[in-house]
């Protein structure tokens, strides 16, 4: 089975910011400032990624750049679309088809009872070399935020590994 490559989030205005699986664990993703919001337009940008399988070019847009990522395998993508302060939880094969929704968990107290969404995803090491994931929930104005062992491959959450208040 085919991989993903050339995986990269782009917006609206022609930003572009390309993923590198061989670095990504000692150069984290920088997105600028403006590339979620458009400041001389005081709008959100519409954010999307594109990948390629194969040669078949693959695009999502509307999506919360954030909280979507490739698996570590690379050969799915943890997607989050985003519509109208709504958010929807998938993983994608590579092929761009739907392998599996997902629902996001609930926080554990104490939290201002805010509706909870994934607000970030990330790769993290495990003690045997391997990779896995972890999801920071937390609420849209709540400053209470929960990190979540996420497993790429059963698409579970697990056990809370961090909690906070930003």
């Amino acid at each position: 089975m085919e991989k993903i490559s050339s995986f990269k989030w782009f917006n609206n205005v022609g930003d572009v910011v390309c993923f590198n699986p061989s670095t990504y664990e000692s150069e984290p993703i920088k997105f600028e400032e403006n590339f979620s919001y458009n400041h001389k337009k005081n709008e959100l940008n519409s954010i999307g990624v594109s990948w390629l399988y194969g040669d078949k070019l693959i695009e999502i847009p509307n999506i919360w750049y954030l909280s979507t990522l490739p698996l570590p395998e690379m050969d799915k993508v943890f997607v989050t679309l985003y519509n109208n302060g709504n958010f929807e939880y998938y993983i994608y094969n590579a092929d761009g088809s739907i392998f599996k929704k997902l629902l996001c968990p609930e926080r554990r107290p104490p939290y201002d009872g805010d509706c909870t969404f994934i607000y970030e995803i990330g790769w993290i090491k495990t003690t045997e070399g391997d990779f896995t994931m972890v999801a920071t929930l937390q609420g849209k104005c709540d400053p209470y935020y929960e990190d979540r062992l996420f497993n790429p491959k059963s698409g579970d959450f697990g056990e809370v590994i961090g909690r906070g208040r930003r």
